[in-house]
């Protein structure tokens, strides 16, 4: 009886986290499938009724062009986004690596975009590039130029989003990158040194040689989440001007809580969850190689 009393406490402490992953995340996940194979409209109050159609709802993928715009949308906003961060987050953590003065505070600085929710980050932008009233528009215009339609213009709205996105998450590469080469070993660096190779040698041939990994984690967690990115869309353009900056993300939105077709937009979601698993899968690959 003894030898059963710490079992019992140690699955009795775990319990409740495990109720609620059931609660909040299991149940969901397999009711979201279930829905994905039925049809279910909204659309007429008193009369919904679910409709088993098998896999119609993810047939319908192959005949929904929206689906290939947002998808191109989703491709193009992630990659572009994730390339400036990368780039960005490693050049800052070479600077700060070096041992500039104040090199605690501008840390500090530059991780505080990062702590703003994305929703916050999305108005916040919004009004600042706001035609009429935003300050960016005020300095183009007291510079003698035309107001320009940073969230309007068809050949700016994707670019806009795309900046807005590296503001914010620049930070997180930075971080990562900061803290792989402050644990990267000494030793590689003073051979280099002592072999008379060059500073863009050091960095091409140990820097980035023994950063692979980091890197690999770090693009990994951000292609993951950029390619989930709904916040910054919803809040800055709402997927305009007309689908320039629909990502896939919102158009799953769009369908389940604009159109009320909860059957489709899950189906969609589980293709989204797919395409992330592959990516990850191969991403994970990689690193295993490493």
């Amino acid at each position: 009886m003894t030898r059963k009393r710490p079992a019992l406490l140690k699955y009795g402490m775990i319990a409740p986290a495990l109720i609620v992953i059931l609660v909040v995340v299991i149940y969901p996940l397999i009711y979201s499938l279930y829905l994905s194979f039925n049809q279910l409209l909204l659309t007429t109050p008193g009369k919904t009724q679910m409709k088993w159609i098998g896999l119609g709802n993810y047939a319908d993928i192959l005949h929904d062009n929206l689906v290939y715009i947002s998808l191109r949308n989703t491709a193009i906003f992630t990659i572009g986004s994730v390339t400036v961060e990368f780039l960005l987050g490693l050049l800052l953590a070479l600077i700060v690596n070096r041992g500039i003065r104040f090199q605690r505070t501008i840390t500090s600085i530059l991780l505080m975009p990062m702590m703003v929710a994305s929703v916050a980050a999305g108005l916040m932008w919004r009004y600042l590039l706001h035609e009429q009233l935003g300050i960016l528009n005020y300095m183009v215009q007291a510079m003698g130029f035309a107001a320009v339609n940073f969230r309007s213009d068809p050949h700016l709205a994707m670019p806009t989003v795309i900046a807005c996105d590296v503001w914010q998450w620049t930070p997180f590469m930075f971080l990562l990158m900061l803290a792989g080469l402050q644990s990267l070993p000494r030793a590689p660096f003073e051979a280099a040194t002592i072999d008379g190779a060059s500073s863009f040698q050091i960095f091409r041939h140990v820097t980035l040689q023994l950063m692979k990994p980091v890197i690999l984690i770090a693009l990994l967690l951000r292609t993951i989440d950029a390619i989930k990115t709904f916040d910054i869309v919803y809040t800055l353009t709402r997927g305009g001007p007309g689908t320039i900056t629909e990502v896939i993300t919102y158009y799953i939105y769009r369908l389940g809580f604009w159109f009320y077709n909860l059957g489709k937009a899950s189906a969609y979601s589980y293709v989204l969850l797919v395409i992330i698993s592959v990516l990850c899968y191969i991403m994970i690959r990689q690193l295993r190689r490493r």
